[in-house]
């Protein structure tokens, strides 16, 4: 479980994006989890497939920056 304490530069940030009315209203282990949920793809790059990883890649990234900002 992601737990905003281990990783307090990335908690202030996102308390200071909050703040600035960026982010969604969530608590900051359900963020971090879902930022972390991103570094989990990786490993898997060649069973997504060397040519396609870098488009599914960016369209996730893109996915998690539209879900987790505000416009």
């Amino acid at each position: 479980m992601a737990r905003a304490e281990q990783v307090l530069p990335l908690s202030g940030f996102l308390g200071a994006a909050r703040a600035k009315g960026w982010l969604v209203d969530t608590d900051d282990d359900e963020l971090i989890g879902v930022l972390r949920a991103v570094l989990v793809l990786p490993p898997h790059r060649q069973d997504i497939g060397e040519q396609r990883y870098p488009a599914v890649l960016d369209r996730l990234i893109d996915s998690v920056a539209a879900g987790l900002t505000k416009e």
